[in-house]
């Protein structure tokens, strides 16, 4: 699993979307996000967003171990 964020570059950069996922977008692909409320509600109509980069952060051969005792991996990817 990796931590996929889903941000919008403009004037101003907006964290819309985090989660957990097992799989990383793919260019071009669109994403529908939604809104919900704690009790899974919806709190306004769903958005669809179009992929236009994916940046990954890939931790160098040169990088301390995590304390869990892990081994690296990709932990972050920015969409």
């Amino acid at each position: 699993m990796i931590t996929l964020r889903v941000t919008r570059h403009d004037r101003n950069e907006l964290l819309l979307a985090e989660c957990q996922s097992s799989v990383i977008p793919a260019r071009g692909q669109v994403l529908q996000l939604d809104t919900v409320e704690s009790d899974g509600s919806m709190t306004r109509p769903s958005t669809l967003w179009r992929i236009v980069a994916v940046t990954v952060h890939v931790p160098s051969l040169n990088s301390s171990a995590p304390d869990d005792g892990t081994h690296l991996r990709v932990r972050t990817v920015e969409v």
